[in-house]
Order: structure tokens, then C-alpha cells, then sequence
């Protein structure tokens, strides 16, 4: 407000105005006019148009410095209200952030951890053939160990049974060398008498 305008507002002159008019009148902003409003310098009342103010205070007294100044307290505090959230708004899409990337990272998690649960099955199904191939390798080194079990007793037989063979053959020989002698024996007998009839 300019010095020739600092002057006291008679009664007559405080008359009702529009809102903006009233703003205009006094010379201060929509804002210093609210924060006067609230205050009670500016009186408003219902008119035939609308909502009407009349100031009730002087013009640039300390009721206007003191709107002015809580115009500035009331930015300070806009400003320090924005900063308030602005900083734990910039907190919160950090966090967001961290907990959007922790979520990609999870479900990459997931995914190692569900091939590794597959890879797990398919080693514990080679597992499983790996022991039935054993088992049935075990089965067969049994049954070759029992069939050269056999082996070896038929081979142990058949060596007994030459043995046996041998002998048997032996005495055959001794049995026809005896009785080769036997018939030399009794041929000698008979042509010995043969002779003896002879000379008589």
C-alpha cells in the first residue's frame, strides 16, 4: 500500500464490497484478505449477489502488518507443510522403488529356486534308476556267483569222476593181465597132458 493511502477508514467508507473489491480497496492479496477474514477485521455477511466484506479495522495499521505477517507465516508454514511432504513423499517412492526391485528379485528367486526344486527331482529320479540298475547288477553278480559255484562243483565231480575212471580203467588191466596169465597158465596145463597122452 502506497503513504498517500495510509490513512483511517471512516464509517461511512466502510461499506460492503465484493471480495475482490474489498482486496483491491485495501491493497493487499486474497490471501492476507482470508487470513484477515478469520481474524475478524473484515466482517462478511450474506448480500442479495453474494457473499460482502466490510473492513473494520485502519487501512495499513497493524491489522493489515499483522495479516501481511501472518500471510508470510502462513507461506512459511505452506513451505515447511510441502517440505514435510515432499520428503517422506520422495521416502515413500524410494521405498516403493526398493520394494518394486525387491519383488523382481524375489520372483527371479523364485524361479532359481524352482528349477533347482527340478533339477532336486531329476537327480532323485536318476538316483532311483541308478540304485534299480545296482540292485539288478547285484542280482546278476548273485547268480554268477552261483552259477560258478556250480561250475566249480561240476568240475570238482568231473575231476572225481576221472579219477574214479582211472582206477577203474587201472584194475581193467590188472583184471586182463591176471587173466592173460590164467589163460597161459591153463594152456601150458593142457598142452603139457597133451604130451603126456602122446608118449603113451
Amino acid at each position: 500500500m502506497s503513504d498517500d493511502q495510509r490513512r483511517v477508514i471512516s464509517l461511512e467508507e466502510r461499506e460492503w464490497m465484493g471480495r475482490e473489491e474489498l482486496s483491491e480497496h485495501l491493497d493487499v492479496s486474497p490471501r492476507t484478505l482470508t487470513a484477515m477474514i478469520h481474524r475478524g477485521d473484515v466482517e462478511r455477511r450474506q448480500g442479495p449477489e453474494g457473499p460482502e466484506y466490510r473492513y473494520l479495522g485502519e487501512v495499513d495499521g497493524p491489522g493489515v502488518e499483522a495479516a501481511e505477517s501472518a500471510e508470510a507465516d502462513t507461506a512459511g508454514a505452506e513451505l515447511q507443510a510441502t517440505t514435510l511432504i515432499t520428503v517422506p513423499l520422495k521416502e515413500w517412492t524410494a521405498t516403493r522403488e526398493s520394494l518394486v526391485r525387491a519383488e523382481v528379485e524375489l520372483q527371479g528367486s523364485r524361479r532359481d529356486v524352482k528349477r533347482a526344486v527340478e533339477y532336486a527331482q531329476a537327480l532323485e529320479e536318476e538316483i532311483a534308476y541308478t540304485q534299480g540298475m545296482v540292485q539288478e547288477l547285484e542280482q546278476i553278480r548273485g547268480r554268477a556267483f552261483l552259477e560258478a559255484g556250480r561250475r566249480a562243483q561240476a568240475e570238482e565231480a568231473r575231476e572225481v569222476l576221472e579219477a574214479e575212471v582211472a582206477q577203474l580203467q587201472e584194475e581193467v588191466r590188472r583184471l586182463r593181465a591176471a587173466l592173460s596169465a590164467a589163460e597161459e597158465r591153463g594152456l601150458k596145463a593142457k598142452l603139457g597132458g597133451l604130451k603126456v597122452e602122446i608118449k603113451i
